[in-house]
């Protein structure tokens, strides 16, 4: 492709030297459909028919071999959670083993770990999760939960931003406050419960459960787990126990006082002192039932708040994060090979000029700075047979026939 039809944005940004400082974390995730992403490159090819032509060729046959290569893991994940489904609703003929049940239990574990991976989720560690379970966010709520109430526990993140929120805080007088919350974009969970302690929440021990959400606050990961349990704060507490103890306290003297006085005055004191007894004991239910509204109402703005971040879960969750693992393989593999093959000098790019030259070309045309997962993408072009690689380490493209061939016989292969 000659220079002068590269837009003159994309020239700078490749042959630039660094990237624009961020204000978010690197993540590997392509933000752009596979569809745009067709669209976008094909302007740069758009000029030249024939070239055009054998693009739309590479496009369709890429995205054919991706999906070929994950159909047999689909189908077997779909076969093996159906075990494991708290929903499923086909029957199944005969039952297996406690060694055929954990055999295909681990192997669930290990193929949707893989397809996180390949959707460009990272793992939290444990140390990240027992962190933000202890800590409480400005904006989020006093939550308690119980790790040790699962078997197994992994939690993934991808995607980090940050989201400018506005709250009145009694310690300003009030005072509207403005917050940076860093948010996680997409957390996924994948549990099994230990023994029958989540049993209370719908949750059964030999279960495995998956749930996708958005949006989430860092420091409220554990609003999400189940079993968390709303705890009211020093304040609430405050003003439902002050009331109530002064009410009990005030009771108690009035018995006393009120003794005396139906000793004084007779029925009619009495009658008097009977509605007083019952006036305080109103009070302390109207206490009591203040406490179980404010529990209510926190509980219910966790509810809301998750209906409104949960994006899939279980089967649905595992159908979605394939259909993200595919479009990411091919968003990957589409650029690294455009850039090869379109912008590359003749004699080619090392790995490490092709990872930086992905990165700078997102960069410019999508306002986003990636990790480009470059050692991925390049596995993926050598198994397809897109590109060569050089005696001195150099990556070429392979011509583009012979790569609309290749692609072609991988599809009856697969």
């Amino acid at each position: 492709m000659p220079p002068d039809a590269i837009p003159q944005h994309v020239t700078d940004a490749v042959d630039s030297k660094e990237l624009p400082v961020r204000k978010y974390k690197r993540g590997r995730f392509i933000p752009i459909g596979k569809g745009h992403l067709a669209d976008l490159l094909f302007e740069h090819v758009a000029p030249d028919a024939t070239a055009a032509e054998q693009f739309r060729q590479v496009c369709v046959l890429l995205e054919a071999v991706i999906h070929a290569e994950y159909r047999d893991r689909a189908v077997r994940l779909k076969d093996y959670y159906a075990s494991f489904d708290c929903d499923v609703d086909v029957i199944a003929r005969g039952r297996l083993t406690k060694e055929q049940l954990a055999e295909r239990a681990e192997a669930i574990f290990n193929d949707v770990r893989y397809l996180l991976e390949k959707a460009n989720f990272r793992p939290l560690p444990r140390d990240d999760v027992d962190a933000a379970v202890s800590a409480l966010s400005p904006w989020g709520m006093n939550l308690q939960v119980d790790l040790q109430v699962f078997d197994r526990l992994e939690v993934y993140a991808r995607g980090d931003k940050i989201d400018h929120r506005t709250k009145r805080d009694w310690k300003s007088l009030l005072k509207l406050k403005h917050y940076r919350i860093p948010l996680y974009q997409r957390l996924m969970i994948l549990f099994r419960p230990h023994e029958n302690v989540l049993a209370a929440a719908g949750y059964e021990r030999d279960r495995i459960y998956l749930k996708l959400f958005k949006n989430i606050p860092e420091g409220d990961v554990d609003m999400v787990l189940p079993g968390t349990r709303v705890r009211m704060t020093m304040l609430d507490q405050g003003k439902i126990f002050f009331p109530l103890v002064s009410g009990l306290v005030v009771t108690a003297w009035k018995i006393i006082k009120g003794a005396l006085i139906v000793a004084a005055v007779g029925v009619y004191g009495l009658v008097a002192y009977l509605t007083l007894i019952i006036g305080t004991v109103g009070y302390g239910w109207r206490s009591f039932f203040g406490y179980k509204r404010t529990k209510e109402k926190y509980q219910l703005n966790l509810t809301q708040s998750l209906y409104y971040q949960k994006l899939d879960g279980d089967l649905g969750a595992i159908l979605r994060l394939i259909d993200e693992a595919e479009d990411q393989e091919y968003r990957e593999a589409l650029t690294s090979w455009f850039l090869l093959w379109r912008i590359a000098p003749h004699d080619g790019w090392t790995l490490e000029e092709l990872d930086r030259s992905a990165e700078q070309f997102l960069q410019a045309e999508l306002k986003r700075d990636v990790d480009f997962d470059v050692e991925d993408a390049l596995d993926k072009l050598l198994r397809w047979g897109m590109v060569d690689v050089q005696s001195d380490g150099r990556l070429t493209p392979r011509g583009v026939e012979s790569v609309i061939a290749k692609l072609r016989r991988c599809i009856t292969q697969v």
